[in-house]
């Protein structure tokens, strides 16, 4: 009974903060859509192609949009199944798929993020990162500075740590991915794990 109680809560608990997180970041019908703390900001972007993967317990999505600046951005979507959630917290997941050797945090708001990573070659990505829950991930690169002041600025953010310049442009498809999803990260750093009840993380 004890149990059941004690999963009846836990269950209440993760629906209470769902309903009250302001945080989305989706595409849906040509539009790389944002909504943080009560604001909604939207980027038109035509979709380039898409492209499935999975690791057995991950599944992830990616898609490249070629935004009316010119610019192509990469929306990508991670999910696990019902029996596994992701590992690490959200800034250490991104810096095990994308390698980088250095994060800079630009802005956090709830489960929203929007960070600079030194790549291994020493280029820097702009993106954007919405972790709600702990069994999906979605995120966005290859905005400009530009475009990233101008959603700071659309969120109304007063402090936010300043950009770092001759960020990464992304112009061809065929390399538009630099996430680096594997079996090795996935299952064995691990990037995701079976799901762990409260009390025994």
């Amino acid at each position: 009974m004890h149990k059941i109680v004690k999963f009846l809560f836990l269950s209440t608990t993760v629906l209470i903060l769902t309903a009250c997180s302001t945080t989305d970041l989706s595409y849906k019908n040509s539009m790389l859509s944002l909504q943080v703390d009560g604001n909604h900001l939207q980027l038109h972007g035509s979709s380039l192609g898409e492209k499935r993967d999975n690791f057995g317990n991950l599944y992830l999505s990616y898609r490249a949009l070629k935004l009316d600046t010119g610019n192509i951005v990469v929306y990508e979507k991670a999910r696990t199944d019902s029996s596994y959630e992701f590992n690490f917290t959200t800034r250490r997941t991104i810096q095990i798929v994308f390698d980088a050797i250095d994060i800079r945090e630009i802005y956090f708001s709830n489960s929203f993020y929007i960070l600079q990573l030194t790549l291994p070659d020493g280029r820097v990505l702009n993106i954007i990162v919405e972790q709600l829950e702990d069994q999906s991930l979605n995120l966005a690169y290859g905005l400009s500075n530009s475009q990233v002041n101008n959603l700071l600025n659309q969120l109304n953010v007063q402090a936010f740590n300043p950009l770092q310049h001759n960020v990464i442009s992304i112009k061809s498809m065929q390399k538009s991915i630099l996430s680096s999803w594997t079996t090795n990260k996935v299952h064995f750093a691990p990037l995701i794990v079976p799901i762990r009840l409260m009390g025994f993380r």
